[in-house]
């Protein structure tokens, strides 16, 4: 049970770290959207 709780851990870390540098990423090309259009 305690490996799976670590498991769980690990994959809540990652997915975090990839919604949050996805983010970035989005807000760097919808920066870029809105320089384009002005």
């Amino acid at each position: 049970m305690a490996i799976w709780n670590k498991i769980q851990l690990t994959m809540q870390y990652y997915l975090k770290e990839f919604v949050c540098t996805n983010l970035r990423w989005l807000e760097d090309v919808l920066f870029a959207l809105n320089a384009l259009q002005e």
